[in-house]
């Protein structure tokens, strides 16, 4: 399915989320960022090549194959993407928002929000 030009780590992608901050001076803030990791999903069909992005919710794994008509083999390759992409971005995220989140604290308590 794969073979030499497509290794396993070109499948995998994320989108990413970021909320903003608007105080009532102006000040903006980027409050938080979340990914929503994405594995391309390739097959062959009537001799046509079609890709399909499948999104993960980490959140709800176990209902994947449920919500996406998934056989287990690619249910298992779908995983393995996610586990992949999150070992990559997965503290790095974390680290983020936990920077976001004091940086929210001090600037709240630098403008008198309460």
């Amino acid at each position: 399915r794969r073979g030499p030009n497509y290794p396993t780590e070109t499948e995998d992608g994320m989108l990413f989320q970021v909320t903003f901050a608007k105080y009532s001076d102006g000040t903006v803030i980027l409050e938080s960022a979340a990914v929503l990791p994405t594995w391309v999903y390739r097959y062959t069909q009537s001799g046509v090549m079609k890709y399909v992005i499948l999104p993960m919710d980490g959140e709800n794994p176990e209902n994947w194959q449920m919500q996406m008509e998934l056989t287990d083999a690619v249910l298992k390759e779908c995983k393995e993407s996610y586990e992949r992409t999150m070992r990559i971005v997965g503290a790095g995220l974390e680290n983020a928002n936990a920077y976001y989140a004091q940086n929210q604290k001090e600037v709240e308590a630098a403008i008198g929000v309460k």
